[in-house]
């Protein structure tokens, strides 16, 4: 990923608009604070953006950012610790703050198995027509019903049924049994 022309530029908006309500999500289970959880997301791509070098030896572009995200959670639940005072935070409270930073830090980075996975899995999606894709994402990784989709893509959750239906039958051509198995466990 290179900054010319435009071109590091359209590739930047490319991966916001596809990741940015994921890492969100992914941020809030933790923070429990969606204007904070979105400042996070936001702070991940800003260094995305101030580094573009880093995601050319990325073979996962979600495991990176997960990453990321996780770790700018981390910071914020530690700081939030130990920066409130201790006056203004419940004994509720602070437990909620210690249980979500203790299952931030043992939640693990990917090994490289899993990665190998991924990176297929995401080859297997970019085969899929553009429209089966976005509906796919909108419907596994982002949890979206399918009356959600349709309404965003203003079409009917019949034709959201279909095209599900239809791009797991070419996924379940295209990948082994294994990657199959693989993906339901993480949905």
């Amino acid at each position: 990923m290179i900054r010319s022309r435009g071109g590091w530029t359209l590739q930047f908006e490319a991966l916001y608009v596809e990741y940015y309500p994921v890492l969100c999500r992914f941020a809030n289970r933790y923070i429990a604070d969606r204007a904070t959880s979105e400042s996070l997301v936001q702070n991940v791509f800003s260094k995305i953006w101030e580094r573009p070098e880093v995601l050319e030896d990325i073979r996962s572009v979600i495991n990176y950012l997960l990453t990321i995200t996780r770790n700018e959670c981390i910071d914020h639940l530690r700081k939030m610790r130990y920066t409130t005072p201790m006056s203004t935070l419940s004994e509720q409270q602070l437990w909620m703050i210690e249980e979500r930073l203790h299952s931030l830090e043992v939640l693990e980075a990917p090994n490289p198995m899993e990665e190998d996975i991924i990176f297929k899995l995401e080859r297997a999606l970019s085969d899929l027509p553009p429209r089966q894709q976005q509906i796919l994402r909108m419907y596994r990784f982002e949890g979206q019903s399918y009356k959600e989709i349709a309404d965003q893509l203003q079409i009917s959750p019949r034709t959201v049924e279909a095209q599900l239906r239809i791009a797991m039958k070419k996924l379940r051509e295209s990948m082994p049994l294994m990657l199959l198995i693989w993906w339901k466990l993480l949905s």
